[in-house]
């Protein structure tokens, strides 16, 4: 076995030539749909859930707050499909978990 290492360009050609283009399409049920590659895109017509959600776990602070200090005291948790229960307090921060709202009301 050769260790040398293929340019862009040959792995590029042999990437290409190992692919086959699949031209056949059927409709199938969402249920028999599992391991299948869709044909056309599929849009959903409402947002879900339906507010900007956080990516990851983090932290919604008041940037003010930074410029005096980089530790804030947490004054709450908010977790997917919660909201904040109350504003956010001068000098605290809301950890915000995975699936949170993003664009907190804080």
């Amino acid at each position: 076995m050769s260790s040398k290492w293929l340019s862009l360009e040959e792995a590029l050609t042999k990437a290409l030539d190992a692919a086959k283009a699949i031209n056949d399409v059927e409709q199938v049920s969402i249920f028999d749909a599992n391991n299948r590659i869709l044909a056309q895109d599929v849009t959903a017509h409402v947002d879900v859930p339906p507010w900007d959600n956080s990516a990851m776990d983090g932290y919604a602070v008041n940037a003010e707050d930074l410029k005096h200090s980089d530790k804030l005291k947490v004054q709450g948790v908010i977790t997917a499909g919660m909201s904040a229960d109350e504003p956010l307090e001068k000098g605290k921060a809301f950890k915000i978990m995975d699936g949170g709202p993003g664009a907190c009301q804080c």
